[in-house]
């Protein structure tokens, strides 16, 4: 595919993804509320989203990274997309079960500001896994559909002005 469309592709991704894991981060503390049947006050939300919102996104970027997620060469290939979009969702999450595990585990005084619930993690991990595959779905039918639409044509140059010339124009 041409370059123009490797650059649209990489960058619908790129904001995808990160809609992806910011909407799936505040949705699953809107339901965590919920599920404990507390009261959703935003200042509540926003001094506790903060940080694990600035978390998650450096985890996926690092995740992405290391993955090559965004790379034009992955991107040429829906294939290559699926398979390195599963390993950066297997690597986020297997980054934030450490770090999770890690902050618990330390005797810190801002433990209980940095601890992250169990509810919560099920909940975000599960909307984070349904969003991506769905998404995936989504970006395949996408490019099938643009690719059966634009048909990749050689263009080509007819000399001459007799039967064969006016058949092929």
């Amino acid at each position: 595919m041409g370059q123009r469309f490797s650059y649209y592709m990489r960058l619908t991704l790129l904001i995808t993804d990160f809609l992806i894991i910011n909407g799936c981060l505040l949705l699953a503390h809107r339901l965590n509320f919920w599920v404990k049947g507390q009261d959703f006050s935003l200042t509540l939300l926003a001094s506790s989203v903060l940080d694990k919102m600035l978390f998650l996104n450096i985890a996926w970027l690092v995740s992405a990274f290391v993955f090559k997620l965004y790379n034009q060469q992955t991107v040429a290939k829906v294939e290559f997309v699926l398979r390195q979009t599963w390993r950066t969702v297997v690597a986020h999450v297997i980054i934030a079960l450490l770090f999770t595990y890690l902050v618990s585990k330390a005797s810190l005084t801002e433990t209980k500001y940095l601890s992250w619930d169990k509810s919560f993690i099920a909940i975000y991990f599960i909307l984070i896994s349904m969003l991506f595959i769905a998404s995936r779905f989504w970006l395949t039918y996408i490019i099938e559909f643009v690719i059966k639409k634009t048909k990749i044509k050689r263009k080509i140059a007819i000399v001459g002005y007799n039967e064969t010339g006016i058949q092929l124009a």
